[in-house]
C-alpha cells in the first residue's frame, strides 16, 4: 500500500520527517513508527508509543516543504487525506469533481469517499516550499500511474 503524506516535512540526514516549525533558530522533527538504531544515533527521543522527537537547528535542514497528496478517480482530481485499512484511501473531491457529482460542501457535511487503491488511476504528491527554508526537492512526485 502506498504511504500517503500530508502536512509539513523536512529532509534531514537523508530521510524525511514531519516538521514542526519552532522559533527563528530551532525546530522539531517527528518520526512516527518503529524505532531503529539510526534514530537513536541521530538523537531522537521517544515521546510516546512509536513517536520520536528531535530538536534541531533550522540551518541543519536540507529542505522543507508542505505536502499534499492527490489522485485521479473516475477522471477527476481528489485530495487524499488518509490511509485506511484494507488498502483504501479517504479522498475529498476538488471543485471540478464536486460540480460534476453535484456533491458540494455544506454546513455540517463535507463530501468524502473511501476508495480502494485499485480503483485509483494515479497518485502524486505536490510539494510547496516553506518560507525561510531551503527547497531542494522535486515539486511533484508520482507514486502511482
Amino acid at each position: 500500500m502506498i504511504n500517503i503524506r500530508s502536512g509539513t516535512f523536512a529532509f534531514y540526514n537523508d530521510n524525511y520527517y514531519e516538521l514542526v516549525d519552532g522559533d527563528k533558530e530551532d525546530c522539531l522533527l517527528i518520526h512516527r513508527g518503529c524505532t531503529n538504531s539510526q534514530l537513536q544515533r541521530l538523537g531522537f527521543t521517544e515521546y510516546s508509543d512509536q513517536v520520536y522527537l528531535l530538536a534541531i537547528k533550522r540551518k541543519d535542514i536540507n529542505s522543507a516543504f508542505q505536502v499534499r497528496t492527490y489522485c485521479v478517480y473516475k477522471d477527476f482530481k481528489y485530495q487524499i487525506t488518509d490511509n485506511l485499512k484494507d488498502e483504501k484511501f479517504r479522498i475529498w473531491p476538488l471543485a471540478e469533481a464536486q460540480n460534476h457529482l453535484q456533491d458540494f460542501q455544506r454546513h455540517g457535511f463535507d463530501p468524502v469517499y473511501e476508495i480502494a487503491e485499485t480503483d485509483i488511476t494515479s497518485i502524486w504528491e505536490e510539494r510547496e516550499p516553506l518560507l525561510d527554508f531551503p527547497f531542494k526537492v522535486e515539486k511533484i512526485i508520482y507514486l502511482k500511474g
